[in-house]
């Protein structure tokens, strides 16, 4: 086993609340077990952003609207989807989103690896459920992103922002936080 990979967990991971951004996140599948696919249901509030615009290396991620609509640039390009549809982002492929409706959006994601899986399954043990992080919670997330590098920032400059901002944390104390190995299945409709 990785030695920064815990033994699995006997449990599925909680949920994972970022309150500002307006995002839930509900994780579904491991991709250290079966088929290698990581799984979550994302749930975007209305009028929200998501995540800035950012690039995963080294997985594809795929969006299946479940209901809402969904706004996603890829490559600058804008594309609102609606129950039913699908999309695929290629890996090196810049996205970001938008939710222009006032209701929630609903979106099962995929992943084709576990980068991103360790950066939001160990977030989401570390906050245990919490709604809101610490100011130390984002030094701590910014240290364990800059370590796993499951996406990045687009341009140069907000790659150094971003390092700067680990680098500042990591003087302080923050910590990149431990991995964890696969974890039971959730079967959702």
């Amino acid at each position: 086993m990785d030695p920064a990979v815990t033994q699995p967990l006997a449990e599925t991971p909680p949920n994972l609340y970022f309150t500002d951004s307006g995002e839930t996140f509900e994780f579904q599948t491991s991709a250290k077990s079966g088929d290698g696919v990581f799984r979550f249901r994302w749930t975007l509030e209305g009028g929200k952003k998501g995540p800035p615009e950012h690039v995963h290396d080294h997985e594809r991620e795929t969006f299946s609207i479940l209901s809402g609509t969904l706004r996603i640039w890829i490559e600058g390009t804008p594309r609102d989807l609606a129950p039913g549809e699908t999309v695929t982002v290629e890996k090196g492929q810049r996205h970001r989103f938008l939710n222009p409706a006032k209701e929630p959006v609903v979106v099962d994601v995929s992943l084709d690896g576990a980068l991103q899986e360790d950066v939001l399954v160990p977030l989401a043990i570390h906050l245990g459920g919490r709604r809101k992080m610490k100011v130390g919670d984002v030094f701590t997330l910014m240290a364990h992103v800059t370590e796993v590098e499951a996406s990045r920032p687009p341009s140069r400059f907000m790659r150094g922002v971003f390092g700067g901002m680990a680098g500042l944390g990591r003087l302080f104390g923050a910590r990149p936080l431990p991995r964890v190995g696969p974890w039971p299945a959730v079967v959702r409709d």
